[in-house]
């Protein structure tokens, strides 16, 4: 019998550290051609076209590996970015360290603008050269 509490105890240790473990891997999900030729197009450096505060601009960098790194974000830290269904999705942690995906709607794509639609409220940037 004290053998059994003893296993159980373990295994119930285990559980609880194995379900608190932090999610550290995420696998990006898979783009069809279009989304790929979408996502070439907006990889790089972006900043708000007109920025609230002109000394914090927004800004954001999406990098070919899928890799994602925001500036001035308030609430949200980028780390992930794809294209699905005519959507930039991007996977941000939140202040208190939550994990949250993002979706914006592509509005409109140049080599040098890209309008971001989300909640009825567009939001433009330009493309920035990164030095």
């Amino acid at each position: 019998m004290k053998t059994f509490k003893t296993c159980t105890y373990i295994i119930l240790c285990t559980l609880a550290l194995v379900s608190c473990k932090k999610e550290e891997s995420f696998n990006l999900p898979e783009m069809t051609e279009q989304e790929k030729t979408q996502a070439q197009t907006i990889e790089g450096a972006w900043t708000e076209f007109t920025p609230f505060n002109e000394l914090k601009p927004k800004s954001f960098i999406l990098d070919a590996n899928g890799e994602a790194k925001s500036t001035n974000m308030i609430n949200n830290e980028y780390k992930k970015w794809w294209v699905s269904n005519n959507n930039l999705c991007i996977l941000s942690q939140t202040v208190d360290s939550k994990n949250d995906t993002l979706a914006f709607g592509l509005k409109a794509i140049s080599s040098d603008v890209m309008v971001l639609e989300q909640n009825n409220s567009e939001y433009t940037y330009k493309k920035e050269t990164i030095k």
